[in-house]
């Protein structure tokens, strides 16, 4: 394998909730599949969560598997217990359900420059697509990404993915006034790269919900509102930014 510097390394940080069934097919697709990886960290709100249960059977990675209890609660909780604790500047976050978009990590990675800090995967254009899920799930997402789309044209197509590339040192820009239920602080970190003009790219992935079965956490009236919040918080429009 490919020997890659601590710059060109990159911190995966993996939010968690009873994801065993996921992981042990995940992380050791990581393995094989990506070279830039430096460390895994896997964390979840509670030390007898079941994602932790595959601790003896990921041994033998080429890449540090660190096992982290949530120093909140919930997913942005999770998110910032990573950030802290990761060894290298670049982070990029994936949900443990995804398989597939693992393949895209190191594009996802070697697309981070001084001139380009934030990375989103996206599931709805350049070839990008999702299956299954839920249907209420998928038509909140796909609706609301058509209108950040108009509200910030020109900058990524899939605002509301987990999937996010960025460096380390940004966190601070990126996480300013993220909270909430669910996946919307990824919502958070995408409208604070675009409003500090951090440069912003995308990269295609193909999303399956699920793969390994298990129980989605979303809440369609819980997420509503909090993805709500957000877009009404006060983030300037594209036009207003000129």
């Amino acid at each position: 394998m490919k020997e890659f510097s601590s710059i060109e390394r990159v911190s995966v940080i993996i939010p968690c909730r009873n994801e065993f069934q996921s992981l042990i097919f995940s992380v050791p697709f990581m393995s094989v599949t990506c070279n830039t990886i430096g460390e895994v960290l896997i964390i979840a709100d509670n030390p007898e969560d079941d994602s932790f249960k595959v601790k003896d059977l990921l041994l033998f990675q080429n890449f540090d598997v660190k096992f982290l209890v949530n120093s909140e609660i919930g997913i942005f909780g999770a998110i910032k217990t990573g950030i802290n604790s990761a060894q290298f500047d670049k982070c990029l976050v994936i949900p443990a359900d995804e398989l597939l978009p693992i393949v895209k990590i190191d594009e996802m990675v070697n697309c981070l420059t001084p001139t380009t800090r934030f990375v989103s995967a996206t599931r709805n254009s350049c070839g990008g697509r999702r299956f299954g899920g839920n249907i209420f799930e998928k038509f909140f997402s796909n609706s609301g990404n058509l209108v950040l789309k108009i509200l910030y044209p020109s900058t990524i197509h899939d605002f509301t993915t987990g999937i996010k590339a960025f460096y380390k040192s940004d966190w601070a820009i990126l996480s300013e006034d993220a909270d909430g239920k669910g996946w919307s602080c990824a919502l958070v970190f995408s409208l604070n790269a675009i409003r500090n003009n951090l440069g912003v790219g995308q990269v295609p992935v193909i999303s399956v919900d699920r793969f390994a079965g298990g129980q989605s956490s979303f809440s369609l009236f819980g997420w509503m509102w909090s993805y709500l919040r957000v877009l009404f918080k006060g983030y300037p429009s594209a036009s207003e930014r000129k």
